[in-house]
């Protein structure tokens, strides 16, 4: 059995995903031959080098594919606008389609299942299918027995769809399968599209490993576990989570496609535990769910993590991104134990919780052992909304974390939230408080954040009792029945605006940092490059920038060339 693994447009190209080497790691065991089709990444490379204007832009990109740009903040945004503004002009004729590094605009809608049926009868209405002409072809060439196409992302979604039209209308018999997380998280409402099923065989909603490992002795896609097919019921039977599902060690080819993403240093993005340590905050469908809505949380074996670090090690990867949802105290502290076995140092980054199980003594270990930042769900100061939504942390848990953390010397990004039903101007008031208090103690080049408008996500406390939370039910319509977060009916509410909030957070930014150079400036779409500056910045010359709020360091950003330090 020949399955090819496909990896759609859009995604940021600056690092390799994760979910193609596991996906062909789970169906090589189980018999099957198969081969990876990156179509995001050969998308990207068709238009900047292969295009008829691309020679336009080549040194330009060609400065962004040098180290040597980490070290320069400023250069690199610069360069970084022109390659996008490049990009955005070459990848459509319309201006209704966009291109970027971390987005994909369209007047299409992943959230409409009308434009769903749209991309589905007439494909080429998407650029990036049209781009592609070329590695479909060659994909058929390889005659496979099954395509399975991944979209982790909402801008995935509807070029999946395009490419899954695609390819049955080229092989009627061919066997479909779609999977990752922009259709997990719409788990409860696939089957109620029937018409989708007469495209594609079945949508995957459990681990991979399991999945795949079940080909061995079931070849027909609607009868594997853990899959919405059509069925008669377009049911989700029995959902199987892997036990092994860790078991993966990179090979030297997945090491040498790693290696084509468009960066000058590649962070390998790891995976330690499936699910969230805490799976309570009553806004966050993220947790895997079973049928019955319960969250689960797995972790990996410490063997098999070990064997995948040493295997990555060995290639001459030095750079990791732990990506689990949070990494809890206990699993960080293992970590630090086997990256600190390792023959040559590394550096890392991961997520993580404010729990207080992060000491001091433990996050300087972390850093002892390469850590550069953590990113934390920080959402509010207040108490009463943190009460609220089960966020499980209190205000002075993230205060005592986030001073060791930057004690300890790691940098930190936090994820805020407003917009909560009955948030009022105190709350926000709260935050910008808890930030006053935690901001001297972090390092200002590392310091980053981002804020996000609450939405009400499926299947999770604030969709499913909307009243307990202060909202009215979600009015679904044509326009969103396809989405899985919704934009809440609030109450009235005395907050201030999101534009508002976010001026006031800048403002006590500056208070505390000064008008540093900064992470937060460069609006980093790409976590994993955030490790990339932090080690140029940490490595040696800049280190005396690091104090820079309390020194009244004033280096403007857009004037700034690390170049030109002594």
């Amino acid at each position: 059995m020949r399955i090819a693994i496909v990896f759609p447009p859009q995604w940021d190209p600056r690092q390799p995903p994760r979910t193609t080497m596991v996906l062909e790691s789970a169906a090589a065991r189980s018999g099957a031959e198969t081969q990876v089709f990156d179509f995001n990444l050969a998308l990207y490379r068709k238009l900047l080098f292969e295009s008829p204007s691309s020679g336009m832009i080549e040194s330009s990109v060609e400065k962004l594919l040098e180290p040597s740009i980490f070290g320069q903040p400023d250069e690199f945004m610069r360069i970084s606008q022109i390659v996008e503004r490049f990009l955005d002009e070459n990848y459509s004729d319309s201006t209704d389609n966009q291109l970027f590094w971390d987005g994909m605009r369209s007047k299409l809608s992943p959230n409409s299942s009308h434009d769903w049926r749209k991309v589905i009868a007439q494909p080429s209405m998407l650029p990036a299918i049209r781009h592609l002409n070329r590695e479909i072809e060659s994909l058929f060439i390889w005659k496979p027995d099954i395509i399975a196409i991944s979209a982790i992302s909402d801008t995935q979604i509807l070029t999946t769809l395009g490419l899954a039209s695609v390819f049955k209308r080229r092989t009627p018999a061919i066997q479909l399968l779609l999977g990752g997380d922009a259709f997990a998280y719409r788990r409860g409402i696939l089957s109620g599209f029937p018409w989708l099923f007469d495209l594609v065989d079945g949508i995957a909603l459990n681990d991979a490993e399991e999945l795949f490992a079940s080909l061995s002795v079931e070849r027909k896609i609607s009868n594997l576990p853990g899959i919405i097919s059509k069925d008669g019921h377009y049911s989700v039977q029995k959902i199987i989570q892997a036990e092994n599902f860790g078991d993966f060690v990179p090979t030297i080819s997945q090491a040498e496609k790693a290696r084509k993403s468009l960066s000058p240093e590649i962070v390998i993005p790891i995976e330690t535990a499936r699910g969230c340590p805490w799976s309570a905050c009553a806004f966050c469908i993220h947790p895997p769910r079973d049928t019955n809505g319960h969250a689960h949380y797995r972790q990996r074996s410490l063997q098999s993590l070990k064997n995948e670090l040493h295997a990555w090690h060995s290639f001459g990867f030095r750079n990791f991104f732990f990506i689990d949802e949070a990494l809890p105290p206990a699993r960080m502290d293992e970590i630090v134990q086997l990256v600190s076995e390792l023959s040559e140092p590394v550096s890392w980054i991961a997520y993580a919780r404010l729990d207080t199980g992060h000491t001091l003594m433990s996050l300087k270990a972390a850093r002892a052992a390469g850590c550069r930042k953590l990113f934390f769900g920080f959402e509010t100061g207040s108490e009463r909304l943190l009460r609220k939504f089960s966020k499980g942390i209190k205000p002075d848990s993230i205060t005592k974390v986030l001073r060791d953390v930057g004690q300890a010397g790691i940098s930190a990004h936090l994820f805020l939230m407003t917009g909560f039903p009955k948030e009022t101007e105190i709350d926000q008031s709260a935050t910008l408080q808890l930030l006053e208090e935690v901001l001297p103690a972090l390092d200002p080049f590392g310091f980053s954040y981002d804020l996000f408008n609450l939405k009400v996500e499926r299947e999770t406390p604030l969709f499913n009792n909307p009243a307990e939370f202060g909202i009215s039910p979600i009015r679904i319509h044509a326009g969103n029945d396809a989405a899985y977060h919704f934009d809440p009916g609030l109450l009235r509410s005395e907050r201030l605006t999101s534009a508002d909030f976010s001026r006031k957070i800048e403002s006590t930014i500056k208070q505390c940092h000064g008008d540093c150079v900064s992470l937060r400036k460069l609006h980093l779409s790409q976590d994993s490059l955030h490790l990339l500056f932090l080690k140029a910045f940490q490595g040696g010359r800049l280190s005396r920038f690091s104090n820079c709020a309390r020194t009244e360091c004033t280096i403007k950003l857009d004037s700034f060339s690390f170049d030109n330090l002594p």
